[in-house]
C-alpha cells in the first residue's frame, strides 16, 4: 500500500510536468527567421556598404529582441584576414530606428545587441542593419574577389528563405566576372539554388544575385564575385601599415612603454661613471652606518640591513640583544638617543621602545615594520641631504610602482567586468602584462647615486673586498688594522649588510673571542666569532625578517588587485545569434 502511494504521485508528477516540457520544446522551436537579405555594395575604395534585413519572427514568445554576432577575423588561404566595421545603424522596415548595443566578444567578434532590455516583442519584427566594412576586399594575383558569409552559420533558429545581392563599383562585361555561392553548415561545399548576373541596358553586368531557402539552424549562405585586377582601389602600403598599426595597437604597447621608461631612465637613472679602480677600504665612507651603507650599494633595505643596523646600535651601547626560548628575542634600550645619532636612527629606537625599556620581538609584530618603513624613508631622505642621492630613490621607485600597480588594476577590471564590452584577447593581455612587467623593472632600476654617492658606493665596494678576502690573503694589504675583537665587532654590523659576515668571522677565529656585553645567546661552552655570526644569522632570518612583513591587521582584509589579492574568472561572452 505505501509503495503503491508513492508510485501514484511519481505518475501524477510526470503527467503535470510533460505538458510544460512539451511547451518548453516548442518555445526552443517557435522562433524562426522568415527572410534573411544582405546586399553588398562594393565601394571605389574597397570598401563595402553592407545592409542586412533580417524578418524575425518570434512567434508567440515574448522577448526583447535579436542579437547579430560578426567575425572579425578570419582563415584565408592559410592566413588570418582581419576586418574593421564602422558606422552601424539598425532601422526597422519603415527606417525608424532601433535602439542597439555594439559589443565586442569573445575577442574577435562583434556583437550588434538590438532591443530595449525594458520592453518586450512578440510576433514577426523587421531588423534593417547598416555597417561600412574596411579590408574584405581580396587583392589576389588574377582578381580582385569578395568572398563574403552573408547570413552566418551561426544562427539558433532557422533561416526560411536567404537572398543576397553584390553591387558592383561599375558595370563590367560577363566574361570579366567570376561568381559562385554556397550554403549549408561551416565547411560544407554545397552550391545554393540560385545564381544570376543583372545586367544593364547595354548588357553590361552591375550586379549579382543569390538565394537559397530552407536553411536549418547553424547553417547558412555565403558568395563569392571575382572581378578584374584593379576594379577597386587596393589601399596604399603605408594606408595599410597605419590600419595594421591601428589594429594591433595592443602588439607595440610594451615597446611604447619600453621607449618611453627607456628615455627617462637616460634621462634621470643612469649613476655617474665611478672611480675607476678600486681600491681596499678598512672602514666604511663617510662614517655612515650600515643602513645607509646597504642603501647606497644597492638602492635596497631588507632583513640584513635592519640587523646589520640593530647589531651597529648594540654594539654602541644603546640596545641588548638577548635570545630566549623559542628561538625569539629580546631588545633591551640601555641609553637614551644622544647627539652621536642621526635622525632616522632616533626614530627607529623610539618607535620599537616608545616608553618601555624592553620589547620581545615577536610581540611588536606590525609596529616593527611600520617603525622600520618610516625609518627607511627617513634613512633615504638623509642620503639626499648628505648630496649621494639627487631625490629619495625609495619615493622614485614607489611612484613607478603605483603607475605599474594601477595599470595592474585597471586589466584586473577589464579581464573581471568589462572583456565584453572591449576586443580583449590573449595579445591584450600578455602585451598589457608585459608592459606592467616593464615599467617594475625600471622603477627597480631608477634611483641614481649622485658624484658623491658614486664615490662612496666604489669606496664600500673596496671594504667588501677587505671583509671578504681570506686569512691567507690579509698579508698582502698594506697598514690594514690589527686583528682584534673591537675590529671585529666594529666591521660585523657592515659585513652582515655586505652578505660576507661569515668570510669576515673566519678571519678571526683564531684569537680569542670572549661573550659581548651587547649579545645574549643560548650557547654554553666555546665562544668565537663563527660562533656569535651563526647565532646573529639566527636573529636576523628567525626574528628580524617575520617581524618587518608583518601588516597592520585593518590592512588583512584588504586585497586589492594592484597588491595580487584580485582574482579572474568574472567575466561572461558568448557567440552566435538569435534573440533575447
Amino acid at each position: 500500500m505505501f509503495k503503491s502511494k508513492y508510485l501514484l504521485v511519481f505518475l501524477s508528477g510526470i503527467f503535470l510536468i510533460l505538458p510544460v516540457a512539451v511547451s518548453l520544446a516548442g518555445v526552443a522551436e517557435d522562433e524562426v527567421i522568415r527572410e534573411f537579405s544582405t546586399n553588398i555594395k562594393i565601394n571605389q575604395d574597397s570598401s563595402l556598404s553592407i545592409t542586412e534585413t533580417i524578418a524575425y519572427d518570434f512567434g508567440s514568445n515574448s522577448k526583447h529582441g535579436v542579437f547579430r554576432d560578426i567575425p572579425l577575423s578570419s582563415i584565408q588561404d592559410g592566413k588570418e584576414h582581419k576586418i574593421k566595421i564602422k558606422n552601424v545603424s539598425v532601422v526597422d522596415e519603415n527606417n525608424k530606428p532601433y535602439n542597439f548595443e555594439q559589443l565586442k566578444i569573445d575577442g574577435d567578434k562583434m556583437r550588434i545587441k538590438i532591443g530595449d532590455g525594458d520592453k518586450l516583442v512578440t510576433g514577426a519584427k523587421t531588423y534593417k542593419i547598416n555597417y561600412l566594412v574596411k579590408g574584405a576586399v581580396l587583392f589576389l594575383d588574377d582578381r580582385d574577389e569578395i568572398y563574403w558569409n552573408a547570413t552566418g552559420n551561426e544562427w539558433a533558429v532557422p533561416i526560411m528563405n536567404s537572398f543576397s545581392t553584390i553591387v558592383l563599383p561599375t558595370p563590367l562585361p560577363e566574361a570579366d566576372i567570376r561568381f559562385d555561392c554556397y550554403t549549408g553548415k561551416s565547411g560544407v561545399a554545397g552550391k545554393c539554388e540560385f545564381k544570376e548576373l543583372q545586367k544593364n541596358k547595354i548588357g553590361l553586368v552591375g550586379a549579382v544575385k543569390f538565394s537559397q531557402s530552407g536553411l536549418s539552424a547553424q547553417s547558412g549562405l555565403t558568395v563569392a564575385v571575382g572581378l578584374p585586377v584593379g576594379t577597386v582601389d587596393k589601399p596604399a602600403w603605408y594606408a595599410r601599415f597605419f590600419d595594421f598599426i591601428v589594429g594591433n595597437l595592443a602588439l607595440f604597447l610594451p615597446f611604447f612603454v619600453l621607449a618611453i621608461c627607456y628615455s627617462i631612465w637616460k634621462k634621470k637613472g643612469r649613476d655617474p661613471k665611478g672611480a675607476g679602480t678600486i681600491i681596499t677600504q678598512f672602514d666604511a665612507p663617510d662614517k655612515l652606518t650600515p643602513l645607509e651603507v646597504g642603501i647606497l650599494a644597492d638602492y635596497q633595505a631588507n632583513d640584513r640591513e635592519l640587523a646589520g643596523e640593530l647589531i651597529y646600535l648594540a654594539t654602541r651601547g644603546y640596545i641588548k640583544i638577548k635570545q630566549i626560548p623559542e628561538f625569539d628575542y629580546e631588545l633591551e634600550r640601555i641609553k637614551k638617543n644622544d647627539e652621536r645619532l642621526v635622525d632616522f636612527q632616533k626614530i627607529l629606537l623610539d618607535k620599537l621602545f616608545g616608553s618601555d625599556d624592553k620589547k620581545i620581538i615577536s610581540k611588536l609584530k606590525y609596529k616593527f615594520g611600520e617603525a622600520w618603513g618610516e625609518a627607511m624613508d627617513k634613512c633615504n631622505q638623509g642620503l639626499v641631504e648628505k648630496k649621494h642621492f639627487p631625490e629619495n630613490p625609495l619615493k622614485l621607485r614607489n611612484i613607478f610602482y603605483a603607475i605599474g600597480g594601477i595599470l595592474s588594476f585597471i586589466l584586473f577590471v577589464v579581464l573581471i567586468f568589462g572583456n565584453v564590452k572591449f576586443n580583449v584577447g590573449a595579445i591584450e593581455i600578455i602585451s598589457a602584462i608585459v608592459s606592467v612587467a616593464i615599467i617594475f623593472i625600471f622603477g627597480h632600476i631608477m634611483p641614481t647615486r649622485t658624484e658623491s654617492g658614486q664615490r662612496a658606493k666604489v669606496h664600500i665596494e673596496g671594504l667588501k673586498i677587505y671583509l671578504n678576502v681570506a686569512e691567507k690573503d690579509r698579508l698582502n694589504f698594506h697598514n690594514a688594522p690589527e686583528k682584534k675583537p673591537e675590529h671585529f665587532e666594529a666591521l660585523l654590523p657592515f659585513a652582515i649588510v655586505l652578505g660576507v659576515e661569515k668570510k669576515w668571522a673566519g678571519q678571526f677565529d683564531d684569537i680569542v673571542m670572549s661573550q659581548r656585553d651587547w649579545y645574549a645567546g643560548s650557547r654554553t661552552g666555546a665562544f668565537s666569532a663563527s660562533v656569535l655570526v651563526n647565532d646573529l644569522g639566527r636573529f636576523r632570518s628567525t626574528g628580524l625578517a617575520s617581524a618587518v612583513s608583518a601588516e597592520p591587521n585593518s590592512r588583512s582584509g584588504s586585497h586589492g588587485g594592484s597588491s595580487g589579492g584580485g582574482y579572474s574568472g568574472g567575466g561572461s561572452g558568448g557567440g552566435g545569434g538569435g534573440s533575447w
